[in-house]
């Protein structure tokens, strides 16, 4: 499939056309709610109060480790998940959703960050989830390694 041009028909739904909608383009249906978006990107910004959230949500992740205990408890879901839990997260604009934590793992303590975005049936881009890593101290060698086992 070619990428999608302004004017052109809507791919997915074949009604509506190509518009630009604050420079992304999107099926016209969509801006009524009848479309899904076509091949548009989600800005990430994280400036300093993002950066400030981040490291007071590390700072707090590593004096509140997640408990094996607590880690059984959420697999048999006698437990929320982390990231049901407010100050394990952080919002970042532009509909970013971060959750982060250090778990106590049977091979030892881990960190781990989970990143999704306000959309249903959505994810957050790769370079997105790149740059987030990089700002809470991971480096992209750690996600490199897990693509091909994806």
């Amino acid at each position: 499939m070619s990428p999608a041009r302004e004017g052109d028909p809507c791919p997915l739904c074949g009604k509506g056309t190509i518009v630009e909608a604050n420079g992304l383009l999107v099926c016209s249906e969509s801006l009524k709610g009848g479309c899904v978006r076509v091949r548009t990107v989600r800005a990430l910004l994280i400036g300093l109060q993002e950066r400030t959230a981040i490291a007071r949500l590390i700072a707090h992740a590593e004096t509140h480790p997640v408990s094996r205990a607590r880690l059984a408890a959420t697999m048999e879901l006698d437990a929320p998940p982390i990231g049901n839990d407010p100050a394990h997260v952080v919002e970042v604009p532009m509909g970013y959703r971060c959750a982060f934590s250090f778990e106590d793992q049977p091979a030892g303590r881990c960190r781990h960050l989970s990143v999704s975005v306000d959309a249903p049936k959505r994810l957050p881009s790769v370079p997105a989830v790149l740059a987030l890593m990089a700002v809470f101290g991971f480096t992209a060698t750690a996600f490199e390694d897990l693509r091909g086992r994806m």
